[in-house]
């Protein structure tokens, strides 16, 4: 832009629609080799909104949370699965900023939380045979 002395936004604008571009194109545009769109469509069943998004794993906590970017979820029951402590999870961050849970491929159901309201809990044997205690563990 200093070349041809433009100083100001409608300068440049008229610049590179004028001289620009069309210099531009003449110097380096091509003939397609053959005529046509170059495009395809995309095959059927192909959701580009889980193509075009962030995945990372997690591995589901015993209260069967996971947490992502500072956020906790509850990951709720399914109707295969009660509880899913232990699993590998992929967590799909889509462009317009909203999370989603799969488990095998399949979508979870999970629940934004805060983690000061919940409370983790362990089970263990109690003095009689046989019988199953459940505690509350403090996170701390």
């Amino acid at each position: 832009m200093r070349l041809p002395k433009i100083s100001t936004l409608e300068e440049a604008n008229r610049y590179l629609r004028q001289e620009f571009i069309p210099k531009h194109n003449r110097r380096f545009s091509r003939l397609a080799k053959e005529p046509g769109s170059a495009y395809i469509p995309l095959p059927q069943g192909l959701k580009l909104k889980e193509i075009f998004c962030l995945k990372e794993e997690r591995t589901v906590a015993a209260d069967n949370t996971i947490s992502y970017k500072g956020k906790f979820f509850q990951i709720l029951p399914d109707e295969y699965r009660v509880s899913f402590f232990k699993a590998k999870v992929e967590v799909h961050q889509h462009l317009d900023g909203s999370v989603h849970i799969f488990y095998q491929g399949k979508k979870l159901k999970p629940k934004p939380i805060s983690k000061e309201k919940t409370k983790s809990y362990v089970s263990v044997f109690g003095q009689k045979q046989n019988e199953l205690v459940t505690i509350p563990i403090n996170r701390d």
